[in-house]
């Protein structure tokens, strides 16, 4: 289950318009008996010079879903400032959904958000940069 996930999301990064150079920076899996931790780190140079890395932990055991127990996936532009990043850091306890939240142009600007897998976020970023290709048009 962990390895389809895995070959899923490597299949998605594969196909990104906006994906100029994937970098592996580590991927691992672990296996004991009946349970499975992967944790990967990606980095990607966009079509527009930006940046987007990603990391995630995921725990499979048994017959269970999936675990995702933990993320962060930092978007930065050209210049080198931030864009977003969504993490479940816990560091914001007040924030509704606690832990996932998102930081939304500076480390300070921080709203809450929903959980996120990478697969979720290739998904987020086809429709932000889509959005971002229609206003240059």
């Amino acid at each position: 289950m962990i390895r389809a996930y895995l070959h899923e999301l490597e299949a998605l990064l594969a196909s990104r318009p906006w994906a100029a150079a994937i970098e592996v920076v580590r991927c691992d899996i672990t296996e004991l008996d009946d349970l499975a931790i992967l944790l990967y780190r990606f980095r990607m140079r966009l079509t527009d010079n930006g940046l987007l890395e990603m990391m995630e932990r995921i725990v499979a055991e048994g017959n269970m879903p999936l675990r995702y127990t933990c993320y962060r996936f930092h978007w930065q532009d050209s210049g080198g400032h931030l864009v977003r990043r969504w993490d479940n850091a816990p560091h914001y306890p007040s924030l509704p959904n606690f832990p996932h939240h998102v930081h939304c142009g500076s480390e300070t600007q921080v709203v809450a958000a929903e959980a996120l897998t990478g697969i979720d976020l290739l998904r987020e970023m086809d429709h932000a940069l889509r959005g971002k290709r229609d206003a240059l048009k």
